[in-house]
């Protein structure tokens, strides 16, 4: 039990020198934006639980008399039940349809019991599967990128970037506008340089213009 309390200490040091390299930037916002999201996780999980519970009770209600038909052969009925049977089995196809290998149980239901379950699969699949996982995936992106925006470290590494990647742009721009190579650049040269409409257009992808200078 120590062990492991001192593995843990060592743990939360770790994470804590995560927040201190700068290396570890992308590491540090998915660890922070996965606290984060924490209630955006658990409500999530509670409106799928609801939704898929109660299409579990109704198809194992509903399917009560397909178990019972003596006219199903045992292996169609047994093929069902194992995935439609009890409220369990029926609850855990609810969420292979919905997030794994969906036309595998959509199949059964077709094939055991009636081709109008097909419609039954594809509404499920559209609307649970595509659009409701799909809002559910847009609120964690949302989340990420919140976190990534109001975190201060992030923030301010992001900006030391932007600083230096710049810097580094216009010491490249002097460098080619200098071309005596004497490493000094007088205002001929500068407003030479100034005067190219390519050189013109990335200023102003730099978000500076020439007509300052």
């Amino acid at each position: 039990q120590v062990m492991r309390l001192c593995r843990m200490a060592r743990l939360l040091r770790l994470l804590r020198l995560v927040r201190t390299i700068q290396g570890f930037d992308a590491l540090y916002i998915m660890t922070t934006a996965m606290k984060g999201s924490l209630a955006v996780l658990f409500w999530s999980f509670v409106l799928l639980m609801i939704v898929q519970t109660v299409c579990a009770f109704f198809l194992n209600q509903f399917l009560e008399y397909h178990f019972l038909d003596g006219s199903k052969t045992l292996e169609q009925r047994r093929e069902t039940f194992e995935y439609f049977g009890t409220s369990i089995r029926a609850l855990f196809t609810m969420f292979e349809l919905t997030l794994a290998n969906w036309p595998t149980a959509s199949r059964v239901l077709q094939e055991n019991d009636s081709q109008y379950w097909a419609v039954f699969a594809v509404g499920h699949k559209l609307t649970i599967g595509f659009a409701v996982i799909g809002v559910i995936n847009g609120v964690f992106m949302q989340e990420t990128f919140k976190v990534a925006a109001s975190d201060d470290k992030v923030m301010m590494r992001q900006k030391e970037r932007d600083l230096k990647l710049h810097t580094k742009k216009m010491k490249m721009l002097f460098e080619t506008a200098d071309e005596s190579g004497d490493g000094v650049l007088d205002q001929d040269e500068f407003r030479q340089v100034l005067s190219n409409p390519q050189v013109k257009t990335w200023l102003a992808a730099q978000e500076l213009s020439a007509n300052d200078a």
